[in-house]
């Protein structure tokens, strides 16, 4: 409340400043003024006077006392305002914290789970588990999304995978078995190409994005 009282004075003492400067003058003259013409004024027009300047005191009183509650009311509004973006600020920071956390926890995670971790070895050692044939393994960086704030902390791969004469059936255990890996693996892109004369082999091509720990 010393507050609010204190920045009420602060925005109406400049206002208070001009409307007595404008009534009584700089130095007070036109009060002199004013004093000298009234003792010039017959009693009548004295008493006349008196009413009227104790009318216009009333009213500078009200006006002031309305001009006030205008202030406050203002002012308050205006505390509302700031407690309210506060608050929001506040409740923002917290969300913000929050998400940098989990952002961090994920970062933390890809790191300890693909430490050490290597994508041809990988992929050599699960095809002789699912007894099947790789042709090639190559690796290439991923395009980077710079609005992405992950591939500033970890360098995501693109791994090519063929696999010459695979069935469907075995072609789908492969998908399956690498995206439940622990290896955070999953396939972006698959071709697969007839043989001719052949309706049960196929030629598979696999683009698998991967992480490598740390940049």
């Amino acid at each position: 409340m010393e507050s609010i009282l204190a920045m009420i004075r602060e925005k109406l003492s400049p206002l208070i400043n001009r409307l007595r400067e404008k009534t009584l003058g700089a130095h007070n003259e036109n009060l002199d003024l004013l004093v000298d013409s009234f003792y010039k004024l017959t009693p009548p027009q004295r008493s006349t006077a008196l009413a009227g300047g104790a009318g216009l005191i009333v009213v500078f009183i009200l006006f002031s006392i309305v001009l006030y509650f205008v202030q406050v009311n203002v002012l308050q509004t205006d505390l509302d305002k700031s407690m309210q973006a506060i608050a929001t600020f506040r409740s923002l920071k917290m969300e913000d914290q929050e998400i940098s956390a989990k952002f961090d926890s994920l970062v933390e995670g890809i790191n300890r789970k693909n430490k050490g971790f290597s994508f041809k070895p990988f992929f050599e050692k699960l095809s002789k588990t699912l007894n099947l044939e790789i042709s090639s393994v190559s690796e290439r960086d991923a395009p980077l999304d710079q609005t992405d704030p992950l591939t500033k902390k970890v360098k995501v791969v693109n791994v090519e995978v063929k696999l010459p004469k695979v069935s469907i059936p075995k072609l789908l255990n492969f998908i399956v078995e690498l995206e439940k890996s622990n290896h955070l693996l999953k396939v972006q892109d698959i071709k697969v190409t007839g043989q001719y004369g052949n309706k049960l082999y196929f030629d598979a091509q696999l683009v698998i994005r991967g992480y490598a720990a740390g940049t």
